[in-house]
């Protein structure tokens, strides 16, 4: 059997990623916003391209798969890919606290949490420390290889700036879906609180006691 198609958010940490998972789960697509638990770590590190908790889930976002989306695309044939963006200078900004923060807050929280946020950084970041060429060249050229390997298909990603404003008009044409009538979310969550409210979309056999 063919697998069915999902929803994926490519964006890189502090673009909007939190507020982009809450709104598909707004619009019925019941989606894990940075899944960190075991069995998602060692899929990941094995590069598998099929991902147990896509067998709960329609959607994935935050930087578990955004490496990842050339495999999830040939995995998941007819899925739609969301590429959140937003101002290069602003994100680093952003970019910097979130990383001072999980250098600090790390040590204390669930020791899962922090094998998987240490494994899945050092992967698209490269490290822990804030370096703002190397982070640039990063976001850069993340930014241009999604671009470059969906184009000529604008049917299967949408480039989505939640910073500048847009939301549910461009995310609702872009999945087919009715314009709810509540607000867009706009979440700017980081460290420890974002932890726990991530920890509760899992179901409870998946996350590590």
């Amino acid at each position: 059997m063919m697998p069915r198609s999902r929803v994926f958010g490519l964006g890189l940490s502090r673009t909007g990623t939190t507020s982009l998972g809450q709104a598909l789960n707004i619009l019925g697509v019941r989606t894990a916003d940075y899944p960190f638990d075991s069995t998602t770590q060692a899929e990941l590190e094995a590069e598998c391209s099929h991902l147990s908790i896509l067998n709960e889930y329609d959607g994935i976002v935050d930087i578990p798969v955004a490496p990842f989306f050339a495999q999830l695309d040939r995995a998941y044939p007819g899925s739609k890919f969301i590429l959140t963006i937003r101002d290069r200078d602003a994100w680093l900004k952003s970019i910097e606290t979130h990383l001072h923060y999980l250098t600090d807050w790390l040590p204390r929280l669930d020791e899962q949490y922090r094998r998987f946020t240490e494994f899945i950084v050092t992967l698209v970041y490269g490290s822990m420390r804030f370096d703002p060429v190397n982070l640039l060249d990063i976001y850069d050229t993340h930014v241009a290889s999604v671009c470059d390997y969906f184009r000529g298909r604008p049917g299967s990603l949408l480039v989505f700036d939640i910073c500048k404003g847009e939301g549910w008009q461009e995310l609702c044409r872009f999945l087919a879906l009715p314009v709810p009538e509540v607000p867009f979310p706009h979440i700017n969550a980081t460290g420890p609180r974002s932890t726990k409210r991530k920890r509760t979309i899992l179901s409870p056999e998946r996350v590590p006691r």
